[in-house]
């Protein structure tokens, strides 16, 4: 007789099923699997991992009441989950819900002090209430060397809107002008300094951290990652198979073939295995 402990078993855990109904992009499956479900202390952070991916899917198909429900679900359990401050952010601003739209933005950046995106994502909220002042005191303490081709775009919009707004259009021009400028001097600095650095330091710098998009240590790494300063690119596993198959070459080298989970790290002296911050620290140090 196949008893009721069996049965559970072999169903698989609510968080294992919520996992394979996250990659077939079945999020009101997710829901019913994880909604007023119970962890233990050492589940809480995978499963506000997963259900913070699945508010990013929900944001993504433009589902914005089900992209709320799961990032705020995700933050009951950790009420620290980068992914989940960030998507509750940019769903509540597309509702133009601002009050909550800047709590989460405001916890992000307290959660990354140093990361450039959380305060350029505040300061669009600032240009949706029309705080141009507050717009541009944001963007001075956004670095741009941490920022991707595509959010330094978006920071010379937000500054060039808030200028404008401001009356000041000359002034406006010329100081995308002078960002420009700043800009391209700060990335050429960047590449010099990096050029300088002693042979294994630059080797350990060229990272690239393998992980999925449901993956709340592998954010979390990148999240680390960017507050250091630290160059890396971000490979998904699931969509690319390329990346799979190349990380699984690299596992085979380090003498790690058998090891799962994600992310993985390749630091370059290095394969670390999850989001090893001691490890991080180690080799990149402040």
């Amino acid at each position: 007789m196949v008893t009721a402990l069996m049965m559970l078993v072999l169903a698989g855990s609510p968080l294992d099923a919520a996992r394979r109904h996250l990659a077939d992009g079945k999020l009101d499956d997710v829901l019913f699997d994880l909604d007023g479900k119970t962890f233990a202390e050492a589940e809480r952070p995978l499963a506000a991992s997963v259900l913070a991916a699945a508010a990013r899917a929900g944001l993504e198909k433009k589902d914005l009441v089900l992209a709320l429900q799961f990032a705020q679900m995700a933050l009951r359990l950790d009420k620290k989950e980068p992914l989940a401050l960030e998507t509750g952010a940019r769903a509540s601003l597309e509702q133009k819900q601002f009050d909550p739209a800047e709590d989460y933005a405001d916890r992000w950046i307290a959660q990354a002090p140093k990361a450039g995106e959380p305060r350029l994502l505040r300061a669009e909220i600032a240009l949706e209430e029309g705080e141009w002042k507050k717009v541009i005191a944001l963007t001075r303490e956004v670095d741009a060397r941490l920022l991707s081709e595509a959010d330094r775009q978006r920071l010379l919009v937000v500054v060039q809107s808030a200028m404008k707004e401001l009356g000041e259009r000359d002034a406006a021009r010329s100081q995308a002008k002078t960002m420009e400028i700043e800009l391209e001097a700060q990335l050429k600095a960047a590449v010099t300094s990096a050029r300088s650095l002693p042979p294994a330091r630059a080797a350990a710098r060229k990272v690239i951290v393998y992980g999925t998009q449901w993956c709340g240590y592998c954010h979390a790494a990148q999240a680390w990652l960017t507050e250091r300063g630290v160059p890396f690119e971000a490979k998904d596993i699931e969509k690319d198979p390329a990346a799979l198959a190349e990380l699984n070459e690299k596992k085979k080298a380090a003498g790690k073939p058998r090891q799962g989970g994600v992310p993985w790290i390749d630091t370059g002296p290095e394969l670390l295995t999850g989001f090893n911050v001691a490890a991080l620290e180690r080799l990149f140090p402040r």
